[in-house]
């Protein structure tokens, strides 16, 4: 009785293993992946972003942020398109307390970064404040005391080069050290910070950096 039932079970065992393959189900079709988007490089700016910017500039579309302080003054914006990323400084006193003298910008271009026009003199610099690659200047918060720029905190955001604008989220933003002198219980002003481009500054100048503005990629612009 065993060897009856062995022999009918390797027969059909023989026949499964021998079925054409034609009859097996096809493997399913791989997916192909899609191409990974080539990352911006964060030490200069991408040439499409520096046309738009230098376009706008051309045309008078980009717009100044309040002033500091009293409005006017002469404006600094890079006719080939950059993006401001931060500043070099003259620190001296005023009433024995610190305040910020002169500001030198410094911008991100298709060239790398370059400097700007002086707001002030600029005798000596006693210190350089400039973005992390990747970031840009997304805002101002500004003091001033009897005399000229009293205090100054630069915010910093992620720029994105593809959209020509900055964020602002938590995680992707941060703030500079305070310049001069940071104010206790006097009201400060901010400029800027909601997303757009400053691609130049503005603000009455002599021998000292009289008051600071910024001057704004339009949104449909950095588009």
């Amino acid at each position: 009785m065993k060897s009856t039932l062995i022999i009918p079970l390797c027969a059909a065992l023989a026949a499964v293993t021998s079925m054409p393959a034609h009859a097996q189900a096809p493997a399913p079709a791989a997916t192909p992946r899609p191409l990974p988007i080539a990352a911006a490089d964060p030490t200069r700016l991408s040439e499409p972003l520096a046309a738009r910017i230098a376009k706008a500039i051309a045309d008078g579309a980009c717009t100044p942020t309040e002033s500091s302080k009293e409005a006017g003054g002469g404006t600094d914006t890079p006719k080939d398109g950059a993006v401001l990323v931060g500043f070099e400084f003259l620190l001296d006193q005023t009433g024995g307390k610190p305040d910020v003298r002169s500001l030198r910008p410094v911008y991100l271009s298709a060239k790398g970064t370059v400097k700007g026009e002086d707001r002030g003199l600029l005798e000596t610099v006693s210190g350089r404040l400039v973005a992390r690659p990747g970031y840009a200047v997304a805002a101002l918060v500004t003091w001033h005391n009897e005399r000229r720029i009293g205090g100054l905190q630069v915010i910093f955001g992620r720029l994105d080069q593809n959209t020509g604008k900055i964020d602002l989220t938590p995680q992707n933003s941060y703030e500079s050290k305070w310049l001069g002198t940071k104010p206790r219980h006097e009201p400060t002003k901010k400029l800027g910070g909601d997303g757009r481009l400053p691609v130049g500054v503005f603000g009455r100048t002599g021998s000292d950096a009289d008051t600071i503005g910024l001057i704004l990629l339009p949104a449909t612009v950095a588009k």
